[in-house]
């Protein structure tokens, strides 16, 4: 299960180029860790589209997972590799990784600056300790599909007359995107971004989400199978806003 590549999934919604439409896009890769699964490693190939002087838009376009992955494709794949993933746990994911390349692009900025007056003011503390408020670098993440259903659907092999299941997730909401704002400065003591605000989320909101009613399911139309019976389930919320 290592080295397993899984590529941009279905878009719900959400045009980034609707957010930046002037920007400088483009396509980088980052190795980065994956939050919660030790040794655990995500290649990821994102856009990086730079909006105004610090600020910047990813989207994920792939992500190759390396090494001790098997946990985590276990919780993505839970019906196996050749089954549909759990897309709301998939996007959840993803929105952690992208936070990950957010630091890395601070730091790799910070990195750059050779002015030593301007650099020392993105650091979150004054040389003698203090706080301050700093100058910050704000990035932006969009997350395609804020607020989603899982419809399951019961078919008949007409053939044969077995059971299969099938699942398909739908929108529950029009423009369906999270639209994740970050803000970090620097440590003084490792030269590691550290994120100085909550998130803060302008796309879809989760009461938004989960107060919704579940739209019913979509026609699984199949020449060899019969529809026994279909299910829509909640709508569940995607975006990450915990501070």
């Amino acid at each position: 299960m290592n080295n397993y590549l899984y590529s941009q999934i279905e878009n719900h919604g959400c045009d980034h180029n609707n957010w930046c439409p002037n920007g400088t896009k483009t396509t980088e890769t980052r190795i980065v860790p994956v939050p919660g699964y030790p040794f655990c490693f995500a290649k990821v190939e994102f856009e990086l589209t730079r909006c105004e002087q610090f600020s910047s838009v990813v989207v994920v376009k792939s992500i190759n997972y390396l090494g001790g992955c098997t946990n985590l494709l276990t919780q993505m794949y839970p019906l196996g590799l050749n089954a549909p993933p759990d897309e709301i746990f998939m996007r959840q994911m993803w929105g952690q990784i992208q936070v990950n390349i957010l630091s890395l692009a601070f730091e790799e900025f910070f990195n750059s600056i050779t002015d030593p007056v301007i650099k020392d003011t993105y650091y979150c503390t004054n040389p003698d300790g203090t706080p301050r408020n700093s100058s910050t670098y704000t990035q932006q993440v969009l997350i395609n599909g804020a607020c989603l259903s899982l419809c399951t659907a019961l078919l008949q092999d007409i053939n044969t007359s077995e059971y299969v299941v099938a699942q398909r997730y739908q929108d529950c909401l029009e423009n369906n995107c999270c639209i994740m704002y970050y803000t970090y400065c620097i440590n003084r003591n490792t030269n590691k971004a550290v994120r100085t605000t909550p998130v803060v989320n302008t796309g879809v909101w989760e009461s938004q989400c989960t107060n919704t009613a579940p739209p019913d399911c979509p026609s699984f139309v199949t020449s060899n199978y019969n529809v026994i019976s279909t299910f829509s389930g909640t709508c569940k919320f995607t975006c990450q806003e915990e501070d």
